[in-house]
């Protein structure tokens, strides 16, 4: 045998066992379990205010809300008169009890002024310490102050006639006849 044969060989059985390391090296993966390489979710950031609320605002939770938080400046009735605004510690808030008042905003107003505060005026920003919906809840309560007993019976007064003389199903047909694909 000659030594370029040899040689030949020898780069031969050279190549063989390199591409055995190679392709051993490639399949060590495919068996067992795969490696995981991180068991941690990602942070996330808390959701964003819808800007509404799902759910019509709980009254009762508002008015419980405002007396333990909000009473102190606005004052048990809502009027401006709260302790820290008799003491001269910050200037009167506005007198939710006041019609003006209430039109003067839309509760998504009055919601983002509890949500944001009003540094400027002493109204501290409630985001960190009450839900949404218990902002909402606050908003509507807050807003709802200035409506009067005869103005909300005057109000279910209507309501009622109009569910009687049939409108809100006449309304509902009318919607749903304009409908592309009408609901069986």
């Amino acid at each position: 045998m000659t030594t370029g044969g040899l040689i030949t060989r020898s780069f031969v059985r050279l190549v063989g066992v390199l591409c055995l390391i190679v392709i051993l090296a490639a399949c060590e993966g495919l068996g067992g379990e795969p490696v995981i390489v991180a068991t941690q979710l990602p942070a996330t950031s808390a959701p964003a205010d819808r800007g509404y609320p799902l759910d019509p605002p709980d009254l009762a939770l508002g008015a419980s809300l405002f007396a333990q938080r909000c009473a102190a400046c606005h004052g048990e009735s809502g009027r401006g008169d709260g302790e820290l605004v008799l003491a001269g510690q910050i200037p009167p808030p506005p007198d939710f009890t006041d019609p003006e008042t209430a039109r003067a905003q839309r509760p998504s107003d009055w919601f983002m002024t509890i949500t944001h505060g009003r540094i400027e005026n002493g109204m501290p920003p409630w985001a960190g310490a009450l839900t949404e919906d218990e902002r909402w809840a606050v908003a509507m309560f807050t807003y709802t102050m200035a409506t009067t007993q005869g103005q909300l019976e005057q109000g279910g007064e209507v309501h009622q006639a109009s569910v009687q003389a049939g409108y809100w199903q006449n309304h509902h047909e009318g919607l749903l006849s304009k409908m592309p694909c009408r609901p069986q």
